[in-house]
């Protein structure tokens, strides 16, 4: 027997409300979340938020203070890109389980709270981040 359209809308409403929640839940989880990453030469660990924005900076041994300015601001802006593009996985993995649920039409839905989650001004994109030009900029003032 075929499903009338009340039927058909509620299953659909149904299914709609389940995926808002799983997404609160996941977006609720993921504001707590961090990623530390230690640099290749094990100078400085970095700690982004769940926006990539930078809350921990930590110099390892004293290894740093034998580096030139220049090469110490290199280790700590790429291990700040690892950082994040880790912290990218997490989100998109988190994600996941409701992405494939979604209609197309929900796309710019997804786009709006990727970027609300991670702070993306939409030209960024998961995997594909660039540098964050005001760290960078700050970092080189300093020089």
């Amino acid at each position: 027997m075929e499903e009338s359209w009340e039927e058909q809308m509620a299953r659909m409403q149904a299914e709609l409300d389940a995926t808002k929640a799983a997404v609160e839940q996941i977006e609720s989880d993921l504001t707590k979340s961090q990623e530390t990453v230690r640099s290749s030469d094990r100078t400085v660990e970095v700690t982004v938020g769940p926006q990539g924005n930078l809350v921990g900076l930590t110099f390892l041994e004293n290894k740093y203070r034998t580096m030139s300015a220049a090469a110490l601001s290199a280790t700590i802006l790429e291990t700040t890109e690892k950082a994040r593009g880790n912290m990218t996985r997490k989100v998109m993995e988190a994600f996941q389980p409701v992405m494939g649920n979604l209609p197309k039409e929900s796309a710019a839905h997804l786009e709006n709270l990727w970027g609300k989650i991670t702070g993306a001004d939409g030209a960024q994109r998961p995997g594909g981040q660039r540098p964050s030009r005001a760290l960078h900029d700050e970092l080189h003032e300093g020089l």
